[in-house]
């Protein structure tokens, strides 16, 4: 589940639409928060996954390889989505710092 979200938003993330417009930089800015909002929710889903995950691991659960590999695999995705938003959000007040000016 986790997993279908983060290849989700990073569609969206990955946007090269910063506005055209100051209402539409505004607009993206306040989609771009609450997104990061929501973004700290699935970040703590991920570490609870993370720790039940690490707990099968030290009862020596059979499958340990593939949980190791199954964490390290969702911990990337999500740090690159992070990556990506940061980049984005960026993106979005330069932008909007340039339609200031010129407005």
């Amino acid at each position: 589940e986790e997993e279908s979200w983060i290849n989700e938003k990073n569609t969206l993330v990955g946007s090269d639409d910063y506005g055209d417009t100051l209402a539409a930089v505004q607009g993206l800015l306040k989609k771009h928060e609450a997104f990061e909002t929501d973004l700290e929710v699935h970040r703590e889903r991920v570490q609870d996954i993370e720790d039940s995950g690490n707990k099968l691991i030290e009862k020596g659960n059979h499958q340990s390889e593939l949980i190791e590999h199954r964490i390290s695999s969702i911990k990337s995705k999500l740090q690159e989505l992070e990556r990506m938003a940061s980049y984005r959000k960026s993106k979005l007040n330069d932008n909007s710092a340039f339609l200031q000016f010129n407005w």
